[in-house]
């Protein structure tokens, strides 16, 4: 580093402060990655949910079938023409 080449006080000062750069950089970098992390791991957990979800839908449609359908209801508003005369 600098403070081997030239021996003086600045050239220590700026030498630790390169040590410590690196030494932020890799604390930065390690948080990042146990970010990422949970980040995966959060979206293990919200596929897991969606499949589960998918499948309760999923058998609703099933139930919604076996239901008898609505029974067919009349128009609603004015009738004009032909249309109120049929009735």
């Amino acid at each position: 580093m600098l403070a081997t080449v030239l021996n003086s006080d600045r050239a220590i000062a700026a030498s630790m402060a390169v040590v410590e750069a690196f030494v932020r950089l890799r604390h930065v970098v390690d948080s990042n990655l146990a970010f990422a992390k949970r980040l995966d791991e959060l979206a293990a957990k919200v596929d897991r949910h969606d499949r589960a979800f998918t499948a309760v839908f999923e058998e609703l449609k099933h139930l919604a079938g076996i239901l008898p359908p609505d029974p067919p209801r009349g128009r609603i508003g004015y009738r004009t023409g032909e249309e109120g005369e049929a009735n």
